[in-house]
């Protein structure tokens, strides 16, 4: 498995790095730590040159022992390699995953700004949204925090095809296999105008109700198949699915949430599907973004 992890030193950067160090024990990895210098936006004129440069070089040196320290981490867990870039953050990281033909794209929720940690970072907002890789996002947290207790994850299933591809990569790649696991359909409640349509109405809500258990008791079973021990399903019954699955994700005191992502058709690569949106930028766990 090929693993590219975006660093930048910040709390849930390192979170990240940490995280991955756990699951490389667990699963043969090449890995490759990454940290982009972004350039100033400001004109270029002779003020610029006075501490453009200096900036620079002190960006530089931070990026170097943010690199080193990663490795330091990661190191005895497969190949582990490091690059420094610069430009654009989050277009390098995604060239940069493209290029080394990444598995999956790690990074932490939140990185240096101002922005509240309650607002997902721009940075890993655009690489989840854009990557054709899967992605996990990292906030601080429990997640593998204590080697002793196993991380409690929620895996959102609907049928798809996305759905389907979280399931297969959480069972093949067993990097958590004593995971507390609760597998999770959301029923979405029907909207009702009128009296006249109450009994139809009902029928269609139960419909609902026994379609999404019968989906997360399907998939569970195929997590208990693949060797998975503890596994629950859950049905959930909510006015949006993005909010079933985060109030299923609290309930279940869940450290990860994974989702797949739909899409939205002949642009699937280019936008995220509006659950696996509402769903990272929401969760206070981390979450993985299947494709």
């Amino acid at each position: 498995m090929k693993i590219l992890v975006a660093v930048d030193g910040s709390p849930d950067s390192n979170e990240a790095v940490s995280a991955v160090a756990h699951m490389a024990t667990r699963l043969p990895a090449e890995i490759k730590v990454v940290t982009v210098v972004n350039p100033p936006d400001v004109p270029i004129d002779s003020s610029a040159d006075l501490w453009v440069p200096q900036l620079m070089q002190q960006q530089e040196e931070i990026a170097k022992a943010t690199l080193q320290r990663a490795a330091e981490t990661l190191a005895g867990n497969g190949t582990v390699t490091t690059e420094s870039m610069a430009g654009h953050v989050s277009h390098s990281i995604l060239e940069a995953a493209d290029d080394f033909g990444a598995d999956l794209v790690v990074t932490g929720a939140i990185g240096h700004s101002p922005v509240s940690r309650i607002v997902l970072g721009s940075v890993s907002d655009d690489v989840a949204t854009h990557a054709k890789q899967s992605v996990m996002v990292f906030r601080q947290g429990d997640l593998f925090a204590d080697a002793d207790q196993p991380v409690r994850v929620t895996i959102a299933y609907d049928g798809s095809e996305s759905a389907d591809k979280a399931i297969a990569d959480f069972a093949e790649f067993a990097w958590a296999p004593d995971a507390i696991i609760n597998v999770v359909s959301v029923a979405v409640k029907l909207e009702m105008f009128g009296q006249d349509l109450m009994p139809a109405a009902i029928e269609e809500a139960a419909k609902r109700r026994a379609d999404a258990l019968r989906l997360a008791e399907a998939a569970a079973e195929r997590l208990k198949a693949a060797g998975c021990v503890t596994v629950a399903a859950t049905m959930v019954e909510s006015d949006h699915t993005g909010e079933g699955v985060l109030n299923a994700a609290a309930d279940h005191d869940s450290d990860l949430i994974i989702v797949g992502d739909k899409g939205h058709g002949f642009v699937a690569r280019l936008f995220m599907g509006s659950t696996s949106r509402y769903v990272l930028r929401h969760a206070k766990q981390s979450v993985l973004i299947a494709r």
